[in-house]
């Protein structure tokens, strides 16, 4: 009697063992965080309104044994990625961007982060929020037998940093040079 429990036991595990990774498609898809900088805020603005965002992405998909990739997608709000076989062609992963506008971006919880009212000595410079956007991933394969379609989710980080006001005004400066710069050009191009 035990060893038919036994038996039934390793036969319900052989049926539930999770495939190896030869035998399945999988899109592995790293993200690094979208990159911000902005100057001091009031301490009463609490939400930060974002400019467009630019993910660096490395992506690795592949489908299983004797499959070939077809595409592979990333969409973000109404923002998609699309990357067909000949982008994977190269041995190694892809290096890619998503670039989401700034148009399909609410604005960002930030509390007192780079408050410009702030008494601290040592102000907090720097702030990585994870999880800001999910991006979906389908990675479709084919092969003699038939296609299919694997699904994954793909976090999305930003990461805030904090310009000084010496920092805005030296921006600021710089920026009133080029402009003097470029009406000097412009008016010996006139001549």
């Amino acid at each position: 009697m035990w060893h038919t429990l036994v038996l039934f036991s390793l036969a319900l595990l052989a049926i539930t063992a999770p495939a190896s990774s030869s035998n399945h498609a999988q899109a592995t898809v790293l993200a690094k965080p979208a990159l911000v900088e902005i100057g001091p805020q009031p301490a009463v603005n609490r939400l930060l309104n974002l400019p467009s965002l630019e993910f660096p992405l490395t992506i690795e998909p592949r489908c299983a044994a004797g499959a070939r990739i077809e595409s592979l997608v990333i969409s973000i709000a109404d923002t998609q990625r699309r990357y067909v076989a000949a982008d994977f062609a190269a041995s190694g992963p892809l290096e890619s961007t998503l670039l989401l506008p700034e148009r399909q971006i609410g604005p960002l919880a930030i509390g007192q982060f780079c408050a410009a009212e702030r008494l601290d000595p040592d102000p907090q410079r720097s702030l990585q929020i994870h999880d800001v956007f999910t991006a979906s991933v389908s990675l479709r394969c084919s092969s003699d037998f038939g296609q299919t379609i694997s699904f994954e989710t793909l976090a999305l980080d930003v990461s805030l940093s904090c310009k000084s006001a010496a920092d805005e005004q030296s921006d600021a400066a710089a920026e009133m040079a080029d402009i003097a710069r470029d009406a000097g050009d412009s008016d010996r191009q006139d001549d």
